[in-house]
């Protein structure tokens, strides 16, 4: 969502309370939590948790899926994701949600992916095949088919939002309820599983030479990155992402405050700080075959404190760990083999298809990464985060009031000047 009227709303319906977000971690502190809710968790979770996996297994090409492949291995290791379908969350109707189920054959987003991470959890095998949940590609995107190759990027961006719809309409209970929950409370909708783990808030700037500040706020689930010439960092394509840029001469601004054209600075920076950070490296080109290869070195922790807003919305504890990369291994854009690379507590594993390799931390940093993953070292509510909004009746009210004290001064004054003439009439009378 994207809004550009100085303030980034507070969502008005929670359609995931932060409190049970929070307990899909295994390491959440239990004195936060009513113990009978906790114990509950426990008991649905169970022994198929996130926690009783050592390490991942290996998943078949079915394909040309490798793209997919990658895709998933990372999804499948984050905490909070895979406990969430592990216990069935959305198979729970909210309150006033209808709560169904997909019939045989036929795709829903909750359903498939529920069946995809309980059958990979409970695998007994090395390999696991995710033919069936990969057949319905073409229901993820219009622009997939099955058995090509795709982009991996590409890939996850399409699944998350079929993912994320599919959680609106299952917490609301309708099509019709979620598209007017859209319109009326955009805000809302970044409530759900999803924009809890993934989901922050950039701030695009413009401070007119006037003194005005114009603000507009962009919601991103995963943050793609530049590599402009010269750039052979992470922290370098971050320092690059919110550089200020000059608005003058032939490309001044005009000010949505003092109406006139003036010269002016822009940037962007982070906002909201989303609770695993998703990056993407841009480094194919979209009119042709090239595919830019510059080696991007990347830090283990990360910090975003330096790329945020100076009174960032979300401040506090903006540490990160790197807990899985993806990696695309081909000079072209069009061809090439996907690998992925995923952390279990502290040991690192490539996960190459159907071959699983534990491997050291020393060679997951030398890779040339197109995707990296970090999980925030602290877990933050993004729920109740932002400017409450009021409503227009509360509007009206606000401007009559402001009117009528506006009013009452002029009248004061009008009474003011009329004394002091009076006044000064009898003194010249004297």
């Amino acid at each position: 969502s994207e809004t550009n009227d100085n303030i980034l709303t507070r969502p008005e319906r929670v359609l995931l309370p932060f409190q049970d977000f929070a307990q899909l971690y295994g390491d959440w502190d239990l004195e936060n939590s009513n113990s009978e809710e906790v114990e509950t968790v426990i008991e649905e979770i169970g022994s198929d948790s996130f926690a009783c996996l050592s390490g991942p297994v290996g998943l078949r090409n079915v394909g040309n899926s490798c793209f997919a492949n990658s895709v998933l291995q990372c999804l499948l290791h984050i905490e909070p994701f895979a406990n969430y379908f592990l216990k069935s969350r959305h198979s729970e109707p909210a309150s006033g949600a209808k709560g169904k189920r997909s019939s045989r054959g036929e795709w829903c987003p909750l359903s498939h992916t529920e069946q995809l991470v309980q059958s990979y959890y409970q695998h007994d095998k090395k390999v696991f095949s995710p033919r069936s949940f990969l057949l319905h590609i073409e229901d993820i995107g219009k622009h997939f088919c099955f058995g090509d190759q795709e982009d991996a990027h590409d890939f996850l961006v399409e699944l998350l939002d079929s993912i994320q719809e599919a959680l609106v309409v299952d917490a609301i209970g309708s099509k019709a309820a979620a598209k007017r929950l859209k319109r009326e409370d955009p805000r809302s909708q970044e409530t759900t599983l999803i924009w809890q783990i993934f989901g922050g808030h950039t701030r695009g700037e413009v401070n007119c030479d006037c003194g005005y500040v114009s603000k507009t706020f962009q919601g991103f689930l995963t943050l793609e990155l530049q590599i402009p010439h010269g750039i052979r960092s992470l922290e370098g394509a971050l320092e690059a992402f919110t550089q200020g840029e000059e608005l003058s001469g032939d490309n001044q601004y005009k000010c949505d405050s003092c109406k006139q054209w003036r010269d002016a600075e822009q940037r962007t920076v982070v906002d909201i700080a989303p609770n695993v950070l998703m990056i993407a490296l841009k480094r194919f080109s979209y009119f042709g075959f090239g595919k830019i290869t510059t080696h991007v070195a990347f830090p283990e922790t990360l910090d975003l404190a330096p790329y945020m807003a100076e009174d960032a919305t979300d401040q506090d504890e903006t540490e990160y760990s790197l807990y899985a990369v993806i990696v695309h291994i081909s000079p072209f854009s069009s061809a090439g083999h996907y690998i992925s690379f995923v952390r279990r507590g502290s040991q690192w594993f490539k996960c190459d298809d159907s071959s699983i390799t534990a491997v050291s931390e020393k060679t997951v940093m030398s890779q040339n990464v197109y995707m990296l993953l970090y999980q925030r070292d602290v877990v933050k509510d993004h729920t109740s985060k932002g400017t409450k909004k009021v409503s227009k009746k509360q509007e009206e009210e606000n401007e009559e009031a402001e009117a009528s004290t506006s009013g009452s001064a002029d009248t004061g004054n009008e009474d003011t000047r009329e004394r002091e003439e009076a006044e000064e009439e009898e003194e010249e009378g004297e």
